[in-house]
């Protein structure tokens, strides 16, 4: 393959990339907007940065990571068509920050769930947030994938992923604390095994 076909191929998957994290960043900040039951209630929890609360915390990065996720894309269409404005090279530098965001908007969803005091996330709380963010990998490499692109990198990254939530799945299913027992037994046990196979061992085992 020539040096030209493989950048190209890395442009488009860039491309690609950059179109996924701003329709990701999209959907959750209406999901998040539907759980909170009003726009106020988001706007609200910008007003004030709080560390110590996940919600904050999450609300901000949601924020960060929607917003440069979608200069992102927005710039890069920009150059795209040779549109020369003065902001329109800037897409390569917004994406930095989205890059940076990118870790904690993953790992949110584990983080805020296991914050709370609900006993079956409260007692595996050390694992939710890598779970999180390496089942958002894990789909994000499988919606690359469905689009076409085939570049080793992307490739290794869903074979470590699907090893990572294949691991976490066995260690899950091996610990013996009462309170997450829902998570083995009946439709619940049912349920949360037939998708730790679905993105784990199988995904695995088709490489």
């Amino acid at each position: 393959m020539s040096r030209a076909k493989w950048i190209g191929d890395d442009r488009e998957l860039a491309r690609d990339c950059r179109r996924l994290a701003a329709a990701g960043s999209a959907i959750s900040t209406a999901l998040l907007i539907s759980d909170l039951g009003r726009s106020k209630c988001f706007l609200g929890m910008l007003r004030v940065f709080k560390p110590q609360s996940p919600m904050s915390v999450g609300a901000w990065t949601v924020m960060l990571s929607g917003a440069s996720s979608a200069a992102s894309a927005f710039g890069e269409s920009l150059q795209r068509r040779s549109v020369r404005l003065p902001w329109a090279g800037l897409a390569d530098l917004v994406e930095i920050v989205s890059d940076s965001q990118g870790m904690p908007f993953s790992n949110y969803t584990g983080v805020l769930i296991g914050a709370t005091v609900i006993p079956v996330s409260n007692q595996i709380v050390e694992t939710l947030p890598i779970h999180s963010g390496i089942s958002g990998l894990n789909s994000a490499v499988a919606i690359l994938e469905l689009q076409g692109h085939t570049n080793n990198a992307l490739n290794m990254l869903g074979i470590g992923a699907s090893t990572i939530e294949t691991l976490e799945g066995v260690d899950e299913q091996n610990k013996r604390i009462p309170a997450i027992e829902p998570l083995k037994k009946g439709r619940r046990g049912l349920i949360t095994r037939i998708g730790g196979v679905l993105s784990g061992p199988i995904p695995w085992s088709c490489v």
